[in-house]
């Protein structure tokens, strides 16, 4: 499914579609897996990734949707001409 506002594979497309992928191909089977410790090796690398990706796409997004060009300014000006009573 294509996000919003998008006009074809984007980087933030082919992050999505990376983490639905790992998630379609998921053995819930070996989540369950407990190691002689009592960790679940498997669930841990598992949401160790989502947690990085999910990270990665939000730094994306953050990027190309929410920042502002290099060379525009706010329309109260420079940090320096802004005087805080």
């Amino acid at each position: 499914k294509s996000l919003p506002g998008s006009s074809g594979s984007s980087r933030p497309e082919r992050i999505v579609d990376d983490v639905a992928m790992r998630l379609r191909r998921i053995e819930p089977d070996e989540l369950e897996d407990v190691t002689a410790e009592g960790k679940r090796d498997e669930l841990n690398a598992l949401m160790t990734g989502m947690h990085r990706d999910l990270r990665e796409l939000s730094s994306v997004i953050t990027a190309i949707h929410l920042s502002l060009p290099g060379d525009m300014q706010p329309l109260w000006g420079p940090a320096e001409r802004r005087v805080v009573p």
